[in-house]
């Protein structure tokens, strides 16, 4: 192998150790992206069953009231709701 030819394998050498450097830190870069986008997805589940919790209570304590509201409507008959 001459000089030229050394030179020329050496710099494709060196190229492709640059490129192989740029490929892991893209693999590296992805694989925290994904690490990332798990998380999120968990915590947006969380946040679901949050909500839903908090729709459920809602829910249980309307009933509540109406319950309570109906309760008195039969206590004294002459309770009338706002409106009416």
């Amino acid at each position: 192998m001459d000089t030229e030819e050394r030179k020329n394998f050496d710099n494709q050498f060196y190229n492709h150790q640059e490129t192989m450097k740029e490929i892991k830190e893209v693999r590296d870069t992805q694989e925290n992206l994904v690490h990332i986008l798990n998380e999120m997805s968990d915590r947006i589940d969380i946040i679901r069953i949050n909500s839903s919790d908090i729709l459920n209570r809602y829910v249980d304590e309307v009933n509540e009231l109406k319950l309570e509201l109906t309760e008195l409507s039969k206590i004294n008959p002459n309770y009338r709701r706002r409106g009416n």
